[in-house]
C-alpha cells in the first residue's frame, strides 16, 4: 500500500510540472520528464518512474523533435508572433512536415490562418522555422 501511495504522489508531482503549460511539444514533455527523473535520482539514486510515466518518457524521448530546451521556445515565439494558433504551432513542431503541401494536408487550419494573416509568406515562414529547428536537432522522421 505504501508503494502505491508513493507512486500516486510521484504522478501528482509530475502533473504539477505541467500545471502552467497549455500545449506542449513532445520535446517539452521529454525535457520535463528527464529533468524530473534526474532530480529524483539525485535524491534517491535507485529511483525509477512508475510504469505509466516511464512509458510516456520513452515515447517522448523517441518522438522528441528538438534537442535543446531553447528550440521549442524559439519556434513558439516566432510562429505565435506571425499569427499561428497554439495548436497549429505544436502540431507543426511535433509532426515536422517535409514541405508546405504536407503541412497543409496534415494541418488544414494552416491554410485558413495563412489566408487570414497579413503576411502572404506565413506558410513558408512557418515551415522554414520548423525545418530549421528539425535540422539543427539532427533528428529526422522515419518514413
Amino acid at each position: 500500500m505504501g508503494e502505491r501511495k508513493q507512486n500516486a504522489d510521484d504522478i501528482n508531482d509530475i502533473y504539477e510540472s505541467f500545471g502552467q503549460s497549455q500545449m506542449l511539444f513532445v520535446s517539452d514533455v521529454e525535457n520535463i520528464l528527464s529533468t524530473t527523473l534526474e532530480d529524483r535520482k539525485k535524491e534517491e539514486p535507485n529511483y525509477e518512474f512508475p510504469n505509466v510515466v516511464e512509458k510516456a518518457h520513452t515515447y517522448a524521448k523517441r518522438f522528441s523533435t528538438f534537442t535543446s530546451a531553447s528550440e521549442p521556445s524559439y519556434v513558439k515565439d516566432t510562429l505565435s508572433k506571425n499569427g499561428l494558433r497554439p495548436h497549429e504551432i505544436v502540431m507543426l513542431g511535433n509532426l515536422c512536415p517535409d514541405n508546405l503541401d504536407e503541412a497543409l494536408h496534415l494541418i488544414p487550419t494552416l491554410k485558413v490562418t495563412a489566408d487570414d494573416a497579413d503576411s502572404p509568406s506565413l506558410p513558408l515562414l512557418t515551415l522554414a522555422v520548423v525545418q530549421s529547428c528539425r535540422h539543427t536537432s539532427g533528428k529526422t522522421r522515419k518514413k
